[in-house]
């Protein structure tokens, strides 16, 4: 049997010419029950009008034609079955051919070829059947990546991440991108789209702790020294002026004194070995002292025509200035010691307390007139 399109000899059983590929012409050329009747008018034209041809003859060659009807009938039933199992065969397997499996198995097969272009095709083909399909993605990623089609590769992997389907294997082929181009900030952007028991392991190198302030943040009514911790092997950077710690910060190296009254706002950031900042820690400390106890004086203030020793009660943790001209002491100011000689005439003596911090009292005055 040969093919009609070509001509070439088609070998049993196949249903496409080898040669060009044209589906075999099953159906045969000619109608067996056209020949059996054309076989019939052939024979009565030859008989020509002898209507004293047997009665038995005609029987059998009846029977004959019947028996020839009956084969093409059954030739004709066998035929229309084979061509109606041979379209749902060829169904089944455009079918097959179309199916995500088909692709990943074929693009499977040429990466192991060597042709990374043709797997990439199949790959391609079997993402639009199952979009990012983390097996189809990983492996046309890693295609990507090994003819240095880096953007491609990123932006598979990120479609496959923000769609979640991204596992361990996908997750550490971006995070190696992006540390490679120190993307650092988009390794911390992932790390929020990823949950589970493999984020410690997966962005342990790239997720900083905050650092942690040692004393509480409030109001103090004494001096300060404010200290900061971090994890190990990472500095501490800080500001109190609002800026940016991780742009402009000072490094930490020690307790910070507060001495004077008034609020402070620290800023820090802890920063790892690759220059990884963690979020910003905030701390406000206010310094809001207490005055001392004002001094108190003996004895009280009057007129005097004896001379007095003047006593000064001083409060716990102070030391006591005077002045005998009205003017406000400080520690510029006569330091009591002990007890005062009364001045003659009429005296104003003026008195404050000064704490160890320097804080003041209030002054208190007194009076007195001594006419010896």
């Amino acid at each position: 049997m040969k093919c009609e399109k070509c001509g070439a000899e088609l070998k049993p059983g196949n249903v496409y010419c080898s040669v060009c590929g044209n589906a075999v012409q099953l159906v045969p050329d000619y109608n067996l029950l056209d020949e059996d009747m054309l076989g019939d008018i052939i024979q009565k034209e030859a008989r020509g009008s002898k209507k004293d041809a047997a009665p038995e003859l005609d029987r059998k060659k009846k029977a004959k034609k019947k028996k020839r009807i009956a084969a093409g009938i059954g030739a004709a039933v066998l035929i229309t079955v084979f061509l109606v199992t041979f379209f749902v065969y060829q169904k089944a397997q455009e079918f097959r051919m179309g199916s995500y499996e088909y692709q990943f198995k074929k693009a499977e097969q040429l990466l192991e070829e060597g042709d990374y272009n043709g797997a990439a095709a199949y790959f391609l083909r079997a993402l639009s059947l199952r979009a990012a399909d983390p097996a189809a993605s990983k492996r046309l990623a890693s295609i990507y990546l090994e003819q240095e089609e880096e953007t491609e590769a990123v932006l598979l992997l990120e479609e496959l991440a923000d769609a979640g389907g991204a596992d361990e294997e996908a997750l550490r082929m971006l995070i190696d991108i992006y540390d490679g181009n120190r993307e650092y900030d988009k390794i911390l952007e992932l790390s929020g789209k990823v949950n589970g028991e493999a984020l410690p392991l997966l962005f342990g190198d790239y997720l900083v702790d905050t650092p942690a302030f040692g004393v509480e943040p409030g109001v103090y009514g004494e001096e300060l020294t404010v200290t900061m911790q971090a994890e190990p092997e990472c500095e501490i950077l800080y500001t109190t002026d609002g800026e940016d710690p991780g742009c402009s910060g000072t490094v930490y190296r020690g307790g910070i004194a507060l001495e004077e009254e008034g609020t402070t706002v620290f800023f820090a950031v802890a920063r790892n070995r690759k220059g990884i900042c963690s979020k910003v820690a905030k701390a406000s400390y206010t310094l809001r002292f207490e005055m001392p106890d004002m001094p108190s004086v003996s004895p009280d203030g009057g007129t005097y025509n004896e001379p007095q020793q003047i006593t000064v009660s001083v409060p716990e943790g102070c030391t006591a200035y005077y002045t005998w001209d009205g003017s406000d002491p400080g520690v510029q100011s006569a330091k009591y010691t002990g007890a005062i000689e009364m001045l003659p005439g009429n005296q104003v003596l003026s008195v404050v307390a000064v704490d160890e911090a320097g804080r003041k009292s209030g002054v208190y005055r007194v009076n007195y007139v001594y006419l010896p």
